[in-house]
């Protein structure tokens, strides 16, 4: 730290006053933790990379799957896969997930 002050110390009787307030700024700034977890589906703490990148995309396959429904549709309408979603059903979907 000492050095650190010495170094702003001489950017200022050097007249390199860019210099200098870089290294007050990172002194300043001092230590920020920065935390990468992610909760699991049973609310564990995931720590691991390879597990949040899992649980994101379980988490938008789960958004985006449109569960099936019993309704009044043909046998042949009900074997497109590709099946226009109301908004209805969206919201309905997004109530299921959140609740």
């Amino acid at each position: 730290m000492d050095n650190r002050i010495r170094s702003v110390e001489e950017n200022i009787k050097n007249k390199q006053t860019r210099n200098a307030y870089k290294e007050v700024g990172a002194i300043k700034a001092g230590f920020q933790p920065h935390m990468d977890l992610c909760r699991g589906t049973n609310n564990e703490i995931l720590p691991k990379e390879e597990e949040i990148k899992t649980r994101w995309k379980t988490c938008f396959q789960e958004l985006l799957t449109i569960p099936a429904t019993v309704d009044q549709r043909t046998p042949l309408e009900s074997t497109y896969i590709n099946q226009a979603v109301t908004e209805e059903d969206w919201k309905k979907n997004l109530q299921i997930y959140w609740t």
